[in-house]
């Protein structure tokens, strides 16, 4: 197997992935702390959204579906800390863009629904 493409492109990809990741988890109120972990806000439910306030204090709204990931993503950077549990699913993105190709991998836009694929429900 030629890696020659993917020394190329997994640096950029991760910059990429973790500032994505970094950014949607801070909608549904997991945030990371000056110390690797995380700070996790409280969720409410108002009909078919759910209702979080980040640690900026500002208001975010998503579909109540993502309920599921968030709790995953919410027990994953809990367990192991914010900075760790982004890396870990960088790894996975690029093993399994690696092994299924990259047509069968979910876009970065939808970080979540990674992990709700990845680690499906919260044991």
């Amino acid at each position: 197997m030629n890696t020659a493409n993917i020394k190329k492109y997994a640096p950029k990809a991760r910059v990429r992935f973790v500032d994505t990741m970094t950014r949607q988890a801070a909608r549904v109120g997991i945030s990371p702390d000056s110390k690797g972990g995380a700070v996790i806000a409280l969720m409410a439910i108002k009909g078919d959204v759910l209702v979080t306030t980040a640690q900026s204090g500002q208001t975010h709204t998503v579909p109540a579906h993502l309920k599921r990931a968030r709790e995953a993503l919410a027990a994953w950077v809990q367990r192991d800390g914010f900075t760790q549990a982004i890396e870990q699913a960088f790894n996975m993105f690029l093993a399994r863009s690696v092994c299924v190709g990259m047509a069968r991998v979910p876009a970065l836009h939808s970080p979540l629904a990674f992990l709700a694929t990845t680690w499906g429900p919260v044991r």
